[in-house]
């Protein structure tokens, strides 16, 4: 029984130690920071909300948010804000996960 008792106590050692592991390495997904700012200050990303920059960088990239970018980049966002609901549908058909 006291055998018992120490490979668990081992184990849960163990596994605290991992845990504390985890943190540091996911830590690095965060670390672009700096560079979604310089996105946001030439107008290239403007993060999830409206009313101040949250660049919500603990989730991936999504394609909407690609080719809103990309859009900005051609200097296009205004042009397509002006499709209508029937132009856009028309765009979306040309894809077959739309």
């Amino acid at each position: 029984m006291k055998n018992l008792k120490k490979v668990l106590a081992s184990l849960l050692v163990v596994a605290l130690m991992a845990s504390m592991a985890i943190v540091p390495a996911f830590a690095e997904a965060f670390s672009y920071e700096k560079e979604a700012v310089q996105l946001n200050q030439v107008g290239l990303y403007l993060g999830i909300r409206e009313d101040v920059f949250d660049p919500d960088l603990g989730t991936a990239l999504d394609r909407q948010t690609g080719v809103v970018m990309l859009l900005r980049i051609f200097g296009q966002e205004e042009e397509a804000k002006l499709l209508t609901n029937e132009q856009a549908d028309a765009l979306l058909a040309k894809f077959t996960d739309a």
